[in-house]
């Protein structure tokens, strides 16, 4: 204690418990006005390349521009599957302060008559980062963004012309959204949670259109450690949970190599019943190459789906002349 006072001022501790406070209470009154909330929004397998998008904490990180892209599709195997699309950017702004954009899209089922589902958002981020010791570091991120949600139910054929759910069920939502995340992380190492986004919406217009499936909200918990395990090859362990409200915890494992920093190969497995790979190829200096494969079972665990995701990636690191930035991977 006295050694982290010496080598702080009173000030500093001052803004660093601000910041650390605030975005918890962020995340907690989340929790507790989730009746004024909804959340819908993708994931993806290769959730290492958009961790800026999942927590804006993560935004500066690295101390360097990058954009990531990914688009999936979920099921392919299936008609009318999901298909996602997420790009996210992130900007060092100096030494403590970083900014992040973000865009989704999202849209569920293309058939005949309808494409009955699809929503929108935008986001912008602020991250603050503050070390703590030699290895340790505090960074905190908080997001607003506008959400678009559009459905047209009433357009499917159903077995049931009569079905209430689908009957005059069309209509498109535009509403404001809020983000916020923590993360506590080392040159190996980190620890995060936050809920990426929020839509403010009131429990009268959830009901009134009859979208609780898409109102539960969702809060992701991440950590992962970095191990050089010879001159050429690096290998990477990584956790995500994810919870959303009145559905069951749901945790994914992940394993990666890498090559001389040039290629890795990944696998992880859901607690679903499903595995994921996922190859990554260093393209130049500045651009990655992703490509992920997800296969598992869906409905009665015995019905067998495929998913595909595509990803680019650029990192354009800045660093001053005193310091050299090596790539955390994370």
């Amino acid at each position: 204690m006295k050694l982290f006072v010496k080598n702080y001022t009173l000030k500093s501790i001052k803004s660093l418990v601000f910041q650390f406070v605030g975005s918890t209470c962020l995340l907690a009154s989340t929790c507790v006005w989730q009746s004024l909330s909804a959340q819908q929004m993708g994931l993806a397998n290769q959730y290492d390349r958009i961790s800026g998008v999942l927590n804006p904490a993560y935004n500066g990180i690295n101390r360097a521009v990058q954009v990531d892209a990914i688009t999936k599709s979920q099921w392919a195997n299936f008609p009318g599957s999901p298909k996602m699309n997420v790009v996210g950017a992130q900007f060092p702004l100096n030494r403590d302060f970083a900014a992040g954009l973000n865009l989704q899209t999202l849209s569920v089922g293309k058939f005949q008559n309808a494409k009955p589902l699809s929503l929108f958002s935008v986001g912008a981020d602020l991250a603050y980062h503050k070390q703590l010791g030699k290895n340790v570091n505090l960074s905190t991120g908080l997001r607003v963004g506008l959400f678009s949600y559009n459905a047209q139910l009433s357009l499917l054929n159903a077995n049931d012309p009569n079905d209430g759910s689908l009957v005059d069920n069309n209509y498109t939502i535009k509403t404001p959204l809020i983000g916020g995340g923590i993360m506590l992380y080392g040159k190996q190492y980190f620890v995060s949670a936050s809920m990426p986004q929020y839509a403010i919406m009131a429990n009268e217009q959830i009901n009134q259109y009859n979208i609780n499936y898409a109102s539960a909200p969702m809060m992701i918990f991440s950590t992962g450690y970095l191990q050089k395990l010879s001159k050429d090859w690096d290998a990477k362990v990584t956790v995500q949970g994810r919870h959303f409200a009145g559905l069951p915890f749901h945790i994914d494992a992940n394993a990666y190599f890498y090559y001389k920093n040039q290629i890795m190969f990944g696998y992880g497995r859901r607690n679903n019943t499903a595995d994921v790979y996922q190859l990554q190829i260093r393209f130049n200096e500045f651009v990655w190459i992703n490509y992920g494969y997800e296969r598992g079972f869906i409905y009665d665990s015995q019905t067998p789906f495929s998913s595909h995701e595509f990803g680019v990636s650029y990192k354009f690191y800045q660093p001053s002349k005193q310091m050299f930035i090596e790539p955390r991977n994370y």
